[in-house]
């Protein structure tokens, strides 16, 4: 029978999406309609399909008495080793086929099936056969590749049944035997529905997680079983939509405080994405002629973009709280009612996310309030002592007690010549600016803030057994910044947007006087010219 490849394409039977590894009796009589589409076009005596469990050991799904001829079918590591098929092939043809295509059904950088199709006439299968060979494995990658995910993540354990309370019947009389004897029965067990055991998951991991990353990591493996996935996002907006900050990857600490977590619109713009507030569909994300999309958190798998993505955005009311996105390193493996049930999720997981964001910035606007308070008197205070105080260093001593800095303590890098090296002027320190040694900074993150490549830096680091944070800002005078400001904090309490703001205002006001200083240590002394006493010429010198 002649047939064209889309046409072939369109006959291929759909797999109910909600299949699962273990549910053999489906996936036989879905076997049964693709080998009823495959002897249309194919001639084949033998029509095999294994799927890959994963460990990458192949389940054989029909036919069942295939499994009798022993045949060593190869293992997925992630990838089918190509010299093992070939062996595989070849034990098939000394059993007398004279056909044999065996290929693996791959989706997102595995093999999650392996198809063998045979016929006993040596030239039954030629190149139409190879395309429509490839039309199907492409067809079917995304519908096995969800079979194999849902059976990866089981919920719950089994529930073992509760023993049943022994009956209390009264004691018959010795001479009469009871006319009906007593039977015990084990009270019937339910089954649990999937679709409850997928809810209560879910239930756990929003009411249970204390930081958006074990959320994120909760939710994901609580959503394997209904939407497989390779990689996840949470991202919530500024107040301009501007940037986005990647909230699954946030642990403890200050949101916004990670500028690696900070992603701007040249990096991924979910306001053209999430065209009109509504939701998002890509199938094939490399044939869909948007803008090259940026790795994702990665669950499993090569770390890559993802190919296949959908996503809904998160609202409270009419308020944009953030948005979810789900991705796979195949294409084709989502549809519209995996986009239903994510809408879902996402409207029971959206006050969970503001009510995190909300408490953040409760505890930032009260920690600028206690500041505000103070910030006037204390600036005042710094401005005295840095343009009365005759040496750099004890002045910069005195500033850093005076204006209450978040941290333990103060360093300035001032460059003073080159780009590389700078200068590290300590509070309490006397030694002129031009006496100081000078140390490198290529590669640190003190010379991305001083070539403007990041506005500030935090960081943290084991000093002597304890956790010491980092908090850099830029030294800036008329546009140029020459220099950074660090502060430390020992232990593990984090750096919030308060300190960040009163640690660049610190920073800009000792940035006049430490360029003032750099400026005035490379200058070389003006010459002293020699008093030159004064003469009298006479006239005829003069000229009269």
């Amino acid at each position: 029978m002649q047939m064209g490849v889309e046409e072939f394409r369109q006959l291929i039977p759909i797999l109910h999406p909600r299949t699962r590894l273990q549910d053999l009796d489906a996936l036989r009589a879905w076997y049964e309609a693709m080998a009823d589409v495959f002897r249309l076009v194919i001639p084949a005596d033998l029509l095999a399909l294994w799927l890959y469990d994963e460990d990458g050991v192949p389940i054989l799904v029909e036919p069942e008495a295939l499994a009798e001829d022993n045949l060593l079918i190869p293992y997925a590591k992630p990838l089918v080793d190509g010299p093992e098929l070939a062996q595989v092939e070849d034990r098939i043809r000394r059993a007398g086929y004279g056909s044999v295509q065996l290929r693996p059904i791959r989706h997102g950088g595995q093999d999650v099936a392996l198809i063998l199709l045979a016929a006993f006439s040596p030239y039954a299968h030629g190149e139409t056969t190879g395309r429509l060979m490839a039309v199907a494995t492409d067809a079917m990658a995304p519908m096995l590749a969800r079979v194999v995910s849902s059976g990866r993540h089981e919920l719950h354990a089994p529930v073992a049944p509760r023993p049943s309370l022994p009956t209390v019947l009264p004691a018959a009389p010795a001479a009469e035997a009871p006319a009906h004897p007593a039977e015990h029965h084990a009270s019937p067990v339910r089954e649990e529905d999937p679709g409850l055991a997928v809810l209560g998951s879910i239930a756990d991991a929003i009411g249970g997680a204390g930081t958006p990353r074990d959320l994120m990591l909760a939710l994901s493996f609580a959503l394997q079983a209904v939407l497989p996935h390779d990689c996840y996002e949470l991202l919530i907006p500024d107040g301009d939509g501007e940037h986005h900050y990647r909230l699954g990857l946030h642990g403890h600490g200050a949101l916004w405080g990670d500028p690696a977590l900070t992603w701007n619109r040249a990096t991924l713009d979910p306001g053209s994405l999430f065209a009109g507030g509504g939701s998002l569909l890509i199938h094939d994300a490399q044939r869909a002629g948007l803008p090259p999309l940026p790795e994702l958190v990665t669950v499993r798998g090569a770390e890559v973009p993802p190919r296949a993505l959908i996503g809904v955005p998160l609202r409270v009311v009419e308020r944009l709280a953030g948005y979810i996105l789900l991705g796979s390193a195949g294409p084709g493996l989502y549809r519209e009612e995996d986009l239903v049930l994510l809408d879902r999720i996402g409207a029971v997981l959206a006050p969970r996310v503001e009510g995190m964001v909300l408490a953040w910035q409760y505890g930032v606007l009260r920690g600028q309030f206690d500041l505000l308070r103070h910030v006037p008197g204390h600036l005042a205070k710094v401005a005295e002592l840095l343009a009365t105080t005759p040496f750099l260093g004890e002045g910069m001593l005195f500033a850093a007690g005076a204006g209450h800095a978040p941290g333990g303590a103060l360093e300035f890098c001032v460059r003073t010549s080159g780009e590389h090296r700078v200068a590290v002027v300590r509070p309490g320190v006397s030694t002129p600016l031009a006496d100081l040694p000078h140390e490198p900074i290529e590669g640190s993150g003190v010379a991305q803030v001083m070539r403007g490549e990041l506005p500030y830096l935090l960081a943290s680091q084991l000093e002597s057994g304890s956790q010491v944070g980092v908090l850099v800002v830029p030294l800036r005078t008329g546009g140029e910044v020459f220099g950074a400001m660090a502060v430390t904090s020992e232990g593990l309490r984090p750096f919030s947007r308060s300190d960040m703001a009163l640690a660049q205002q610190l920073a800009d006001l000792a940035a006049p006087h430490l360029d003032l200083a750099r400026r005035s240590s490379g200058l070389a002394l003006p010459p002293m010219p020699g008093w030159k006493r004064p003469t009298f010429r006479t006239e005829r010198e003069r000229g009269e």
